[in-house]
């Protein structure tokens, strides 16, 4: 919870004065014509016309974060459904257990993610087309892994 947290100021701050909104996990992601749902645990939308009340259909970013028990769901399952849902540039999994993002980037004419995996306190996540970046070192801020880091 506090990864989400983390990213989730982080990227709400950035967004203030922004046309793109953060949602957070109470807000249904649908693809695959509402046959397939998931509640990942941030989103950012652009588009003012996906706007229904409980669901969203085309957000550009999703973000889950990974626990040992998730992260094969994760990692298999949604990367696969999220990677069919042709407005997502980005799908970003963070991992609870280990300082571990996996930032999945969708890649004109390829089909599939290419994918970049960051470990260091000093590496940044970037979503490149907003502009954002942030320091694995503060999103794990006030986390366990952030102490074993600077050890």
């Amino acid at each position: 919870d506090r990864l989400r947290c983390n990213l989730g100021w982080a990227l709400g701050a950035f967004l203030d004065d922004h046309p793109c909104q953060l949602h957070g996990p109470r807000l249904e992601l649908r693809s695959h014509g509402g046959h397939v749902c998931y509640y990942p645990d941030l989103m950012v939308c652009c588009d003012p016309t996906d706007n229904a009340p409980w669901w969203r259909e085309r957000p550009r970013y999703v973000f889950e974060v990974s626990s040992p028990e998730t992260e094969r769901i994760d990692r298999r399952e949604k990367k696969i459904a999220y990677f069919h849902v042709p407005s997502i540039e980005s799908y970003v999994q963070i991992a609870q257990d280990a300082m571990r993002v996996i930032v999945n980037r969708r890649v004109p004419d390829l089909d599939f993610w290419v994918e970049e995996m960051l470990t260091g306190r000093d590496d940044l996540l970037r979503l490149e087309e907003l502009g954002f970046s942030l320091a694995l070192a503060r999103l794990y801020r006030r986390t366990s892994l952030e102490a074993a880091a600077t050890q």
